[in-house]
């Protein structure tokens, strides 16, 4: 389905729930897709390559040393944060 901006405005949650359904929404500005709507599990689906890619990549350059920190030092960190807060 191809809308225009201006109308894409008024029709929104209904374009929203197409998208939802599976049906390629884009929105075009003088005949020129500008948009696709796509459900976010769908985005996720398709960057999980992405995201597998990103964590080789991290596991093959591990941090230096220095700024690697243990799960309960890292938790310490958010509580003391979050104390501050109040």
């Amino acid at each position: 389905m191809k809308i225009n901006v201006l109308e894409a405005g008024n029709r929104l949650p209904q374009l929203i729930r197409f998208a939802q359904a599976g049906e390629e929404v884009l929105i075009v500005d003088r005949d020129q897709a500008v948009v696709k709507l796509v459900p976010v599990a769908s985005a996720q689906l398709s960057s999980s390559g992405e995201v597998r890619g990103l964590l080789e990549w991290l596991h093959r350059h591990p941090l230096p040393s220095h700024f690697q920190r243990d799960h309960e030092s890292i938790e310490a960190g958010v509580v003391a944060e979050r104390e501050a807060w109040d």
